[in-house]
């Protein structure tokens, strides 16, 4: 049995790296229960008080090419966006694998716009989660593994970079205690805490192990602390997560196995607590997403594959789920997004619009597809490609 899981995790990994090619990829695992992980990282810190920072890391040098406007960006999957509030732009990062172009994309919602911005410097090829930090105006992009030509060179990173969409510059944060090696671990910004929260993800290149360690990062600071909660989630990858600021909890959807519970973990960052709730339906699924729109206090959940390791079968529904009340809601629209996972939602608070960009139904059906959903008119509108 220990050996299936394993060759089935390998797969995982192996169909991640696919994804990015054009080979055709294994069939997807669905992950095995959770294996603790025995962290070295020191204890939390009694406050969470910003405080001054104490570095200054050096910023990547002013690009010299200039940014191709009106242009479309690639095919999407394991692609990595965060809504950069001030810019009023989605910033797209494509997974850097396979020996495939490394770049940054901005996606202007006001004017249906895609712009493939030019920085001079690039995070490290490989799988990361980010999210947008708004105190420090901020894209923050973890970027815990590294896959520059496939398989074979998959190996354990531990480096957290900013991106200023106003000087176009990514910089090296050159973060302390940074967890190493995780491989679809989420992230999201807790705006209360003003702190990065990540969880979960397959540590690398241990292939058949998955992280149960709930990390914070501080920008103030450029240090990662490992929070070692009473009680943790069972380990995952590739599952949605949010921040939901009506609760103020950090959200993780998760259920480890066939037999394990279908459960919204709900974590509290100021009592450093996780506590779990029972989900009836809808039926988990991964690789989607999850956002929180504060005009409704609601999370929307789109799609997202139902995780079979023989056949991996997209959704096309979508649900709102209510923190405060713990309850869901399917939302009913006529038109929408075909079934698909492997997408990004983000959303706007300028056009108080949700924006679902790429994705496919299978691993080999990416798509470039930009999608805008009304939460107030529940109606969904495809924009891209033009």
């Amino acid at each position: 049995m220990k050996t299936s899981l394993l060759l089935l995790t390998l797969c995982l990994c192996l169909s991640l790296v696919a994804g990015c090619a054009s080979a055709p990829a294994p069939a997807a695992t669905y992950p095995p229960a959770a294996s603790q992980f025995t962290s070295t990282s020191p204890a939390p810190t009694s406050t969470l008080t910003p405080q001054p920072p104490t570095m200054a890391p050096t910023a990547a040098p002013t690009s010299s090419s200039q940014p191709s406007q009106g242009v479309q960006p690639p095919k999407l999957g394991y692609h990595a966006t965060a809504y950069d509030s001030r810019a009023d732009r989605v910033i797209v990062v494509p997974p850097g694998c396979c020996n495939s172009k490394r770049d940054t994309w901005a996606y202007d919602i006001a004017t249906n716009t895609w712009t493939n911005i030019a920085p001079a410097q690039l995070p490290v090829q490989g799988e990361g989660p980010m999210d947008y930090d708004s105190a420090s105006d901020r894209t923050i992009y973890y970027a815990g593994n590294s896959a520059p030509s496939g398989i074979s060179s998959l190996a354990a990173a531990n480096q957290t970079w900013a991106y200023d969409y106003n000087t176009d510059t990514w910089t090296d944060l050159q973060s302390t205690g940074t967890p190493s090696g995780l491989l679809g671990a989420r992230m999201v910004y807790d705006t209360k805490a003003d702190r990065m929260v990540l969880f979960g993800g397959l540590n690398v290149p241990i292939i058949g192990t998955y992280n149960t360690d709930t990390w914070v990062y501080d920008f103030n600071t450029s240090t990662w602390t490992n929070m070692h909660p009473t009680t943790s989630p069972p380990g995952q990858n590739f599952f949605p997560m949010v921040y939901d600021a009506a609760s103020d909890r950090v959200l993780a959807w998760i259920k480890p196995d066939d037999d394990g519970d279908n459960n919204m973990w709900a974590y509290d960052l100021t009592t450093n607590t996780w506590t779990s709730t029972p989900i009836t339906e809808p039926a988990y699924r991964t690789y989607d997403a999850m956002v929180y729109v504060p005009t409704v206090k609601l999370d929307f959940v789109f799609g997202g594959v139902y995780p079979d390791p023989d056949t991996e079968t997209p959704y096309n529904d979508m649900w709102t789920y209510n923190a405060v009340t713990n309850t869901w809601e399917q939302v009913p629209f006529t038109s929408g997004p075909s079934a698909r996972g492997w997408y990004t939602m983000s959303y706007s608070t300028k056009s108080d619009r949700i924006v679902l960009i790429g994705g496919g139904a299978d691993r080999n059906s990416f798509t470039n597809e930009v999608w805008i959903f009304d939460p107030n008119a529940k109606t969904w509108t495809q924009v891209g490609p033009k």
